[in-house]
């Protein structure tokens, strides 16, 4: 049965039940290959589809999903839904949402990755074990090296009339190794993506997660002080990525956020600006449209230190009488849309990360955190491992790690003097170099 007729039904399942919904339906395959010495540990290949059928009724909301798509499968989720919506909470928020008229032109998906053979996908994750063995004899054990790929389109309908469809797709490959000197021994891991696999760099991240675990190799405690610190593209994606939680509506509308009734306050420096766009050509989260059919777009959460708005789901922004942001984000046909990042990016303030090195003076470069989920959103507080390296005169030194970065959100937000302008977005999000002023560093004679 094709992807139109199984949306007919269970839209025509949910009017003759006499209530408002939504279908979204989903197809994927995804690849993943290990690889140890050379040699293939695993090769998985998958494919599933499945639709999550949400229902309004009585300013109630239910969702359940289904991988049964017959008549009868859908019928029965979207009975299954009804009887839940009782036990629900009573919302005037709770209604139907309008799926977007047309889907907007964003180049998201590649369809090499369907069509390349499995032993070219093979050989890339050799590729980058190869290559990240090359780098240096100091590179004994990797723990695994990967290819994963995958591609899916998405269709959401609903009972109103609308409907829409998208195609993604993602490749990715990556390494997990330790160098080792001395008995010593240090991790390093590197990980690039692409939309298929010939935009896949395996070499550079064979050999780039070589260098970081070798530059680990001999690192030393740095003292105790306050001190310059400036983010790594990826440390900065991985922190904005912890600090996301501050702008979802939904954690403003529970006061779980410390930028709860915030609007228009000045909560980070000039510096700031921060922005969400799924609709980014280029981001790894991106899409035309989210979970909800609404479309993607950038969204200014902080402008020059100024908060300015929170990324909403259709029911947070009926909550809060504003538009809709395009963040109404699932994780798949089985999760229900809820508020949450797409691809979230500090704009830079037009320096370039050679400059910015070279203002920076001497302090710590950081390159990883440890314990990013512990970050508290509702109060601010935070403690984090880190390891990095020195930085002298705007110069790179050696490899620094046992050190803890601390304090409250507030203030560190409040200490971004610049961010350059090598903004890449990574898994993680987007990153750039950023230099931060007058940061605790706990370490050596803490």
């Amino acid at each position: 049965m094709n992807e139109d007729r199984i949306l007919d039904i269970a839209t025509d399942a949910m009017r003759r039940a006499g209530v408002a919904g939504e279908v979204y339906l989903e197809r994927s395959q995804s690849t993943h290959i290990a690889v140890h010495e050379g040699k293939i540990e695993s090769l998985v290949q998958r494919g599933a589809r499945g639709a999550g059928l949400r229902i309004f009724e009585d300013h109630r909301t239910a969702f359940q999903f289904t991988a049964d798509l017959t008549p009868e499968g859908l019928a029965q989720a979207v009975e299954t839904a009804r009887a839940i919506a009782p036990h629900t909470k009573q919302d005037d928020a709770n209604a139907l949402t309008g799926v977007a008229a047309s889907v907007p032109l964003l180049v998201n998906h590649d369809p090499s990755v369907g069509e390349t053979p499995l032993d070219a996908k093979m050989e890339i994750a050799r590729t980058v074990e190869r290559s990240a063995r090359a780098e240096s004899p100091r590179i004994e054990k990797t723990r695994e090296s990967s290819y994963q790929d995958f591609q899916s389109r998405i269709w959401i309908a609903n009972t109103a009339g609308g409907r829409i469809s998208h195609e993604a797709s993602r490749c990715y490959a990556g390494i997990d190794l330790a160098a080792t000197e001395g008995g010593a021994s240090q991790t390093g891991a590197c990980v690039g993506w692409a939309l298929g696999p010939q935009g896949l760099d395996p070499a550079f991240v064979g050999r780039e997660a070589a260098r970081r675990g070798l530059r680990k190799l001999g690192a030393t405690q740095p003292r105790t002080a306050r001190t310059t610190v400036v983010l790594d593209p990826e440390a900065t994606a991985g922190l904005f990525g912890a600090l996301a939680g501050l702008f979802s509506a939904e954690a403003v509308l529970k006061d779980r956020s410390l930028f709860a009734n915030k609007l228009g306050e000045t909560v980070a420096s000039p510096a700031v600006t921060l922005v969400d766009d799924g609709g980014i050509a280029g981001g790894f989260s991106s899409a035309p449209v989210d979970g909800e059919g609404t479309p993607t777009g950038e969204t200014v959460l902080i402008s020059q230190g100024a908060l300015r708005a929170y990324f909403h789901s259709a029911f947070t922004a009926r909550k809060m009488g504003v538009a809709p942001t395009g963040n109404g984000v699932r994780g798949g046909y089985s999760n229900a849309p809820e508020p949450s990042p797409t691809n979230l990016y500090l704009r830079p303030t037009g320096t370039t990360r050679e400059a910015l090195l070279a203002s920076a003076g001497s302090g710590i470069y950081v390159t990883e955190w440890m314990g990013l989920h512990t970050v508290n959103t509702t109060t601010g507080d935070f403690s984090l491992g880190a390891t990095g390296m020195t930085l002298e005169e705007g110069r790179l030194g050696g490899g620094v790690d046992r050190m803890a970065i601390s304090g409250n959100i507030a203030s560190l937000l409040g200490s971004v003097e610049a961010v350059a302008t090598d903004l890449v977005f990574l898994v993680q999000g987007g990153g750039a170099t950023v230099l931060l002023r007058d940061i605790s560093i706990s370490g050596a004679g803490s």
